[in-house]
């Protein structure tokens, strides 16, 4: 569950595809084209090649025929500190903002809502959470898919929330530091 809430499930792949380090095949020209990975940049110099290939209008093509082996984090710790890098690459090379604009006004409303909730009744706190998990169930939708464990309705959202939530403090510490410097 893990796993699959980190990476591109096919389906997803084929209707948009941004190629991460891992996975990721070019020629020499093409690399010299884009100015290759930014030195000195430690998370997210992936995301940085992916756009100034989109910048150049080159558009990268999903293979499904290639194998690709990547070993995950294998508790839900090692996922959070690997998400929390990410977003801090983002953060300090000021990637994807509106992305994560969207994403933290999404999980403030939702904290907001559990607390007018909550001060009307603590029972009705987790009808706050309900929006919150809508995001997930409709992002995750396609990786229901690809596990076959009935656990996995519970699973894949755990996952995909410890995930978000990392990478969202993540990306706010990256973009503290870059405002910062």
């Amino acid at each position: 569950a893990i796993g699959i809430t980190m990476v591109y499930v096919r389906e997803e792949a084929e209707r948009h595809f941004v190629p991460s380090a891992r996975s990721l095949g070019f020629t020499r020209q093409l690399w010299k084209q884009v100015g290759g990975f930014p030195s000195g940049v430690q998370f997210a110099e992936d995301t940085l090649f992916a756009e100034r290939l989109f910048a150049l209008g080159l558009q990268p093509v999903f293979v499904p025929e290639a194998i690709v082996e990547w070993y995950p984090p294998r508790t839900l710790a090692q996922q959070a500190r690997t998400m929390y890098k990410w977003g801090h690459g983002d953060g300090l090379q000021g990637l994807r903002g509106p992305y994560y604009r969207r994403l933290a006004q999404g999980v403030a409303a939702s904290g907001l809502l559990a607390v007018l909730l909550g001060l009307i009744d603590l029972r009705l706190v987790p009808l706050g959470l309900v929006p919150g998990f809508a995001w997930v169930a409709r992002a995750m939708r396609l990786k229901f898919r690809h596990m076959d464990s009935p656990l996995k309705w519970v699973l894949i959202p755990i996952a995909a929330m410890n995930g978000t939530l990392a990478t969202l403090a993540g990306f706010l510490a990256g973009r503290r530091e870059r405002l910062r410097s």
